[in-house]
């Protein structure tokens, strides 16, 4: 997700903001969820990559010109050798040679020049502007490979009857066509002489490039310099993901509104007319049946967590589940070691997955490439799902995996050794127990 995405989710926002105008109180706002429609970010996401595929194709034709015919600067070296072994002396290197007399021998009457002053050129390709050329190139690589990751899996995953994605295969296997072409051509640029050549440099550039003549006049290198400036230009990365957490935290509230979930707490203000902008509770309640489920808003320095906390009143047991909300799994903060203690597990939602933390702090891929209700539909079911069994077969069987190596606490919570998913029975004298499912970890 880039500044497209960024303004995307603005616009979300904006409808959110109108809405909350409308429902003053958090009773109102979610009392009318049905009312509201908002936008689906995969659309834009999509449309935006074809766009930036584009725009990549051409800054690689124009690295391919560059790499046939780049700017190069031509050094001069003042050598003194044999003159058996110079090559054609200009004017200058004859001047120099007959001034210069410690170079003269004389053999028998005649005095000749033994040695001669010679001016070698030499054509340095590996000048600043070409090593920049080289790093894009590194860059564009990078980024592409990323992409035809993820547009691969997403054809051999996904079912197209579905219909989950708001792509379509016609536009995806476009997509995974020209990103095959693009990478092919940064293969072939790899293999050049101009690369090779100028790669083997020490000298290494990034962040900010200097806006030499040549970058500003040179209508190929001006393409790629404009190019990269838009590369790296910075995304409020803090902005976007909170946008995030904000849409689906709506999204994820129009779930449990529709599994009939109610709104169990003390109203709140939600629109504030000073600021103009709405703020989602801190914390709400909602109950159904014998269970309570409670939503908190947590902020720290490092993270933003949507908590997810089921509440059996019967048997009074309390399940954490932390929902980590990023634009990306690339560069996404592990929690610390008291919040592994606050919460009994940690779900990393993207506009395309749903990943779990698992103990050796690696994201383990559970759900993907699923519309965005999808993937919260998931996220609930995964925690808040029941069936029923008999006692005897499940205090003994995971219920998901079927594998018989389960684990019982003090609180009477059955977790799998080898799923990893928790699960607790009621307890109650039938053979038939409900199963409240708590973390459902098998993959999909």
């Amino acid at each position: 997700m880039g500044k497209e995405e960024q303004n995307y989710l603005t616009k979300a926002t904006d409808i959110l903001n109108e809405y909350s105008k409308k429902h003053l109180t958090f009773d109102s706002f979610y009392s009318d969820l049905n009312s509201l429609q908002l936008p689906r970010i995969q659309d834009l996401s999509f449309d935006n990559d074809l766009v930036y595929f584009s725009e990549v194709e051409r800054v690689l034709s124009s690295i391919y010109v560059i790499c046939q015919k780049p700017y190069i600067n031509t050094k001069t070296n003042d050598l003194i050798v044999r003159a058996d072994v110079a090559a054609q002396l200009n004017e200058t290197d004859r001047i120099m040679t007959i001034q210069d007399t410690s170079t003269w021998r004389k053999k028998g009457n005649e005095l000749s020049p033994e040695y001669v002053h010679y001016h070698e050129y030499v054509d340095q390709l590996a000048i600043y502007e070409n090593i920049f050329i080289v790093h894009l190139l590194n860059l564009i690589g990078d980024d592409l490979v990323k992409y035809q990751a993820f547009y691969v899996s997403s054809l051999s995953n996904y079912d197209f009857s579905k219909n989950d994605l708001s792509i379509n295969q016609e536009k995806q296997e476009s997509a995974v066509k020209l990103l095959n072409r693009l990478v092919n051509l940064v293969s072939r640029l790899k293999d050049t002489r101009f690369y090779k050549e100028v790669s083997r440099v020490k000298t290494k550039i990034g962040g900010q490039i200097v806006p030499t003549n040549i970058l500003m006049q040179s209508p190929l290198y001006r393409r790629c310099y404009i190019f990269y400036n838009e590369f790296i230009s910075s995304v409020d990365y803090k902005k976007l993901n909170s946008d995030l957490t904000s849409y689906y935290y709506v999204l994820l509230l129009k779930n449990l509104k529709s599994k009939k979930y109610k709104f169990d707490s003390e109203d709140v203000v939600i629109y504030h007319k000073g600021t103009n902008s709405f703020a989602l509770p801190f914390q709400v309640k909602f109950s159904v049946k014998e269970e309570d489920l409670t939503l908190s808003l947590v902020k720290n320095n490092h993270m933003q967590y949507l908590i997810m906390t089921n509440f059996f009143k019967k048997e009074k047991i309390t399940y954490r589940n932390a929902l980590c909300i990023t634009n990306d799994t690339y560069h996404v903060a592990i929690p610390t070691a008291r919040e592994k203690r606050d919460f009994d597990s940690f779900t990393y939602l993207t506009p395309w997955s749903l990943f779990i933390l698992n103990e050796d702090d690696e994201l383990d891929l559970i759900y993907n490439l699923h519309s965005e209700q999808d993937l919260i539909n998931r996220f609930i079911q995964s925690h808040t799902s029941s069936v029923y069994g008999s006692k005897d077969i499940y205090t003994k069987y995971c219920p998901i995996c079927k594998k018989n190596t389960i684990k019982v606490n003090d609180l009477g919570l059955y977790t799998c050794d080898h799923c990893h998913s928790t699960y607790y029975l009621d307890k109650n004298d039938d053979k038939s127990s409900k199963i409240s499912l708590l973390d459902i970890r098998s993959s999909v």
